[in-house]
């Protein structure tokens, strides 16, 4: 149980920074007792996947690292030395200020002039900003896009989702590489088909009203059984949707073809897929088709 719990975190779309299902909502989903979920997490701490930080959760990467280098051999050297160990062992985070000037001198026993003279020091290198008169913070990293793409896939009554092929995890890291590149934060949402409802990663049932900020969709139709009844429930969207169609054409609503703000797209052989396949088959000698289907492992082949 231990490993099946590992594959399937493993297998969840994440990226560096991203939170993990909380220990309560493992259990749940995968029926696991406590002990279980906390060895598999153990686990991927061991091997460096994720680190966890008291009171917020576990996530997904290594926690950064920051190398504070003081040229001054002086009693600065201590007070940045024991600095740096409360920051590994998360005493101070780098979304938040840092405490006032008087409780961090009572906290490492200095005197107000030696830890001003520290923290001049460690603005001047970058390290830190000066928020008025009497606080410090780290430097912000850069403010998000507050503004949504919703990601949605097939997936489980529990929010899992299961990549089956190369192809499909190259859609999923084409949409977060173009919307870091635009500035859009990805949310990915799933869809059970036996609920008809859509689910977040952590199992929590969603509608489309709880995501005001959304500006768009992306909809992945690979092996979903029931492709209408996933567009049905995005009728009254009022953002573009961009659909991955990968079920035969006489499959598809004419409703949803002309609808506005509507794409349809398949991603295995360009924008003309069928131009491309077409002159794939005159070149072996054929020249008449009567059925394509491209990838063999589809709901089309099916």
């Amino acid at each position: 149980m231990k490993d099946e719990i590992v594959k399937s975190l493993l297998e969840m779309p994440h990226q560096d920074g991203d939170r993990l299902p909380s220990i309560r909502i493992l259990m749940q989903t995968m029926r696991a007792a406590s002990g279980t979920v906390q060895n598999a997490i153990a686990l991927l701490k061991a091997q460096g996947l994720v680190y966890s930080d008291p009171g917020r959760g576990t996530f997904w990467g290594q926690r950064q690292r920051v190398k504070i280098e003081v040229p001054n051999p002086d009693g600065r050297q201590t007070l940045w030395e024991k600095f740096q160990s409360d920051l590994r062992s998360g005493v101070f985070s780098s979304n938040m200020p840092l405490p006032s000037k008087k409780e961090l001198a009572d906290r490492y026993r200095v005197s107000p002039y030696l830890l001003e003279r520290c923290l001049r020091d460690a603005c001047a290198r970058g390290f830190l900003v000066r928020e008025g008169k009497r606080r410090y913070t780290f430097p912000k990293q850069g403010k998000k896009s507050e503004s949504e793409i919703l990601f949605i896939t097939r997936s489980t009554s529990w929010g899992a989702f299961h990549p089956v092929s190369e192809r499909e995890m190259d859609f999923l890291r084409c949409a977060y590489r173009l919307g870091a590149e635009k500035h859009y934060q990805l949310r990915l949402l799933g869809f059970d088909e036996k609920s008809g409802r859509f689910v977040d990663r952590n199992g929590c049932v969603r509608s489309l009203s709880d995501f005001p900020r959304a500006v768009g969709a992306m909809v992945s139709t690979l092996l979903v059984q029931k492709p209408l009844k996933l567009l049905n429930a995005l009728i009254s969207a009022v953002f573009p949707i961009s659909v991955w169609w990968e079920h035969p054409h006489s499959d598809l609503d004419g409703t949803f073809l002309k609808k506005a703000g509507w794409m349809f797209f398949n991603s295995a052989f360009g924008k003309n897929p069928g131009i491309v396949v077409g002159k794939h088959l005159l070149q072996k000698g054929f020249s008449r088709a009567v059925y394509i289907s491209p990838y063999h492992a589809s709901s089309w082949s099916m």
